[in-house]
């Protein structure tokens, strides 16, 4: 379960801002909140004794239409967020070999949609079959792709904070207020040209039913509570909360630090990847994503085609230091020679030579 919600921090963010603006971190950060209360609906649900599972508590508490159209809705989310996290992550890994291949000059790059989709339907393939072994067999893979997501999320919050640390002015995305919303001509769908997208409360509604893809994988709490040990409900209990907390940590902070730390004219660049951005623009040297820039730069310089031009123009690395914080363990050489520098060129008025030599020891005055 917690495989198939954390692979929403992946692509949620990216999908939600070019829907709906800048202010789309803070309605991630409201989902992941709203997902308490859909843990309660879910515990509620199973541990009721009636055969036939959540579908038949919904039919009997409000009626069969409404049951069929979660039901629909269930089979929708099934069909649809499994491809769209396996596509993230093709993206992903495009990119990735992608900066690979301008970094060890190969030349050839894979084209990043081709790709994801190819990538998609092997990955289907092998959970699908992955999982005609059972629960228990299959359990110990889904757990070490969550180890290593946890360490990509610790990771994450340790440097996120020394990078905003270290830079000149932190910005928080807009407020989650209708002003402040900027839909895309196809995020409002059927509302388009009416006068329902004038309304402050549909505003904020469809902006926070473009966010709701970040809880994709609730669904899943209800089908392991077969297999969850007795006592039952506290260990369901334990596991909703758990799950919440780890969701609100890893897509919705993370999502906050990717609004606050990639520069806005920036993030529209990394839609599909947007973790990878908000790696690319952390603070700090590094013998990776770090040296990216650089390395790039130095090509550029090298090469007679005049590619450099076509470097920055494709990615956009920014020059300034200081704005992108790539160079700190730089800045300590440089501000220690500025500091020589000026203490030997503003020294009282004394003979040259005894500037130069104004570190030996004093002669001591007699004692006495």
């Amino acid at each position: 379960m917690l495989s198939d919600l954390a692979s929403s921090a992946f692509y949620a963010g990216g999908i939600a801002e070019h829907a709906i603006g800048k202010s789309a971190p803070w309605f991630i950060l409201g989902v992941m909140l709203f997902s308490f209360a859909v843990r309660s609906i879910y515990m509620e649900s199973s541990s009721m004794f009636v055969r036939g599972g959540v579908y038949v508590v919904v039919r009997d508490s409000m009626g069969p239409f409404v049951a069929r159209l979660s039901v629909s809705s269930l089979i929708f989310d099934y069909i649809l967020t499994g491809p769209i996290s396996v596509v993230s992550a093709g993206q992903y890994l495009a990119h990735l070999l992608n900066e690979i291949s301008d970094l060890n000059h190969l030349g050839p790059h894979v084209p990043p949609d081709l790709f994801a989709a190819g990538f998609a339907v092997l990955v289907t393939i092998y959970f699908w079959w992955s999982n005609t072994k059972g629960i228990h067999e299959s359990s110990g893979k889904a757990l070490r792709i969550m180890q290593i997501t946890t360490v990509m999320v610790v990771a994450f919050l340790i440097w996120c904070p020394i990078t905003l640390l270290l830079a000149p002015k932190v910005t928080l995305p807009p407020a989650p207020v209708p002003r402040n919303l900027r839909f895309a001509p196809e995020a409002l769908g059927w509302f388009r040209g009416t006068v329902w997208p004038q309304i402050g409360f549909i505003v904020i509604v469809i902006a926070f039913g473009h966010s709701l893809l970040s809880m994709s994988g609730f669904e899943t709490l209800a089908q392991v509570y077969r297999e969850i040990a007795y006592p039952k409900l506290k260990n369901l209990r334990y596991t909703g909360n758990l799950v919440c907390i780890y969701a609100v940590v890893c897509t919705g902070i993370i999502t906050l630090f990717a609004g606050m730390i990639i520069p806005d004219n920036m993030r529209s660049q990394y839609v599909d990847n947007l973790l990878g951005g908000l790696a690319m623009h952390l603070a700090g040297p590094g013998p990776a994503a770090p040296g990216l820039p650089r390395l790039r730069r130095d090509r550029g310089r090298a090469d007679p085609l005049g590619r450099r031009q076509h470097l920055h123009d494709r990615r956009q690395w920014r020059d300034e230091p200081y704005r992108r914080g790539r160079r700190t363990a730089g800045l300590v050489p440089q501000a220690a020679e500025a500091l020589r520098h000026h203490l030997s060129h503003h020294q009282p008025d004394r003979p040259l030579a005894d500037r130069h030599h104004h570190a030996e020891p004093r002669e001591r005055l007699p004692a006495g």
